[in-house]
């Protein structure tokens, strides 16, 4: 696999997982893990690093060569 796969990949997979925090906040989701509910605050903070790494991946298979 080549560095411009990879960075695709990783920052698309990055994009969907995302998607569905923000579904999770629009829609009110529930999360729980092994009896664990997860608040909601949880999911914008992850929305936030997600479109981080989402945003630096798609940046960074545009660039490898």
């Amino acid at each position: 696999m080549t560095h411009r796969t990879y960075c695709l990949v990783a920052g698309l997979l990055f994009l969907l997982i995302g998607s569905v925090q923000c579904a999770r906040i629009i829609w009110g989701w529930s999360a729980v893990v092994n009896g664990v509910s997860f608040p909601m605050w949880a999911s914008w903070i992850a929305v936030l690093v997600l479109a981080f790494l989402s945003f630096t991946g798609l940046r960074l298979s545009r660039k490898a060569s």
